[in-house]
């Protein structure tokens, strides 16, 4: 057992433990804070000037597919992408550097373990990392949307989608998930 541990429990040295737990509680309220209101992720709008039309088909080339038998869609889209860049990590290591985690997840008859970590800022502070750059887009209008990843997808540009999984499905609760798009 360490000394802070034993100053700690002996009840010496409070003073210091509670200004450690005032400054987290304060970190974590800045946190929240920061989270409230605008675009925390850094989106831009998508710009339907430069939409050009794209060709009647595209397909990325050089794409690897990689599934994992675990919930781990989008680390794993992120290491498809990676890996198409020439860039080879385990999937461990992008979990890693993305910082995915686990818990659990219970809806009605519906039990799974899933990702608990805001995962979209995982993989733009994670991306660099594996020497990509993220760049996130949105647009509340399905064409442009639909227009701006054909664009990209003619351009090689493999395109990382989210989406409501129940909603192809038919499922009755939202179901986040990710696909790397690669052709049209």
């Amino acid at each position: 057992m360490s000394e802070g541990i034993r100053e700690n429990r002996s009840g010496r040295n409070n003073r210091a433990v509670a200004a450690r737990i005032a400054l987290a509680a304060l970190f974590a309220l800045f946190l929240v804070c920061a989270s409230c209101g605008g675009d925390r992720y850094g989106s831009r709008a998508i710009d339907a000037k430069g939409l050009a039309g794209a060709p009647s088909e595209a397909v990325v080339e050089g794409i690897t597919r990689i599934s994992d038998s675990r919930a781990y869609c989008m680390p794993t889209c992120l290491r498809m992408i990676a890996d198409s860049a020439g860039i080879h990590e385990s999937i461990e290591y992008v979990n890693w550097v993305t910082g995915f985690t686990y818990g659990g997840f219970r809806k009605d008859s519906f039990a799974a373990f899933m990702p608990i970590s805001d995962v979209m800022l995982g993989l733009r502070f994670g991306a660099p990392y594996l020497g990509l750059e993220q760049e996130l887009y949105g647009s509340a209008d399905r064409d442009i949307a639909v227009r701006a990843i054909k664009r990209e997808l003619a351009n090689g540009t493999p395109v990382m989608l989210m989406y409501d999984y129940n909603a192809i499905a038919g499922g009755a609760f939202f179901f986040p998930h990710a696909a790397v798009l690669v052709g049209y």
